[in-house]
């Protein structure tokens, strides 16, 4: 499916495909596949043992839910693109997700590294024990864009790069309904 497409997009993230979630990558997924990408959303597994509920499957018109590890197994599987938009987005820094920038590069893919998180902290409190600088520093350093959720995030990399954009997390009316777009204006 992903060598048959005419443009591929390859999402990971750490967890299952939700249509209804108002998450950043899930929206990311279905603004791609609305723009005619085959979706590859590769959902987080701790353990090559884990079983997902929705994997294997198209879980939206477009979108197509894997396993981490199916993704990790099969990269190098990828054909060599012959387009210029097909993209393999890094949303975490997991030593596993990152090494696979060569792979994708190889076969014609850009890479971009959307900053969702203040990683080093998560780990600091057990939330992200995958985490390594060195790796993320390599996803800064090795992608064709990087984008961050905000600008301290920017910032924080700033002595590797100065092209980073900042894209903040934002309402979306498709997801929330017109009727809500203010539904977070008042909240302290």
């Amino acid at each position: 499916l992903a060598n048959a497409s005419e443009k591929l997009a390859i999402v990971p993230s750490a967890f299952e495909f939700e249509e209804l979630a108002n998450q950043r990558l899930i929206n990311l997924a279905k603004y791609l596949a609305s723009r005619g990408y085959t979706v590859i959303f590769a959902a987080w597994q701790w353990s090559r043992d884990e079983r997902l509920s929705k994997s294997n499957r198209e879980v939206m018109p477009g979108i197509w839910q894997i396993d981490l590890y199916a993704l990790i197994d099969r990269a190098a599987d990828l054909a060599k693109r012959n387009d210029s938009r097909s993209t393999y987005f890094i949303t975490l820094p997991a030593p596993d997700l990152v090494n696979l920038h060569q792979a994708m590069r190889k076969s014609g893919l850009a890479v971009v590294y959307d900053i969702l998180d203040e990683w080093e902290a998560f780990n600091g409190v057990g939330q992200a024990p995958w985490y390594s600088e060195a790796h993320e520093h390599e996803a800064v350093m090795a992608s064709d864009v990087v984008a961050a959720v905000s600008p301290p995030l920017v910032e924080k990399f700033g002595n590797l790069r100065s092209d980073m954009l900042v894209i903040g997390n934002g309402y979306t009316p498709a997801t929330l309904g017109l009727d809500n777009r203010f539904c977070s204006a008042g909240a302290r």
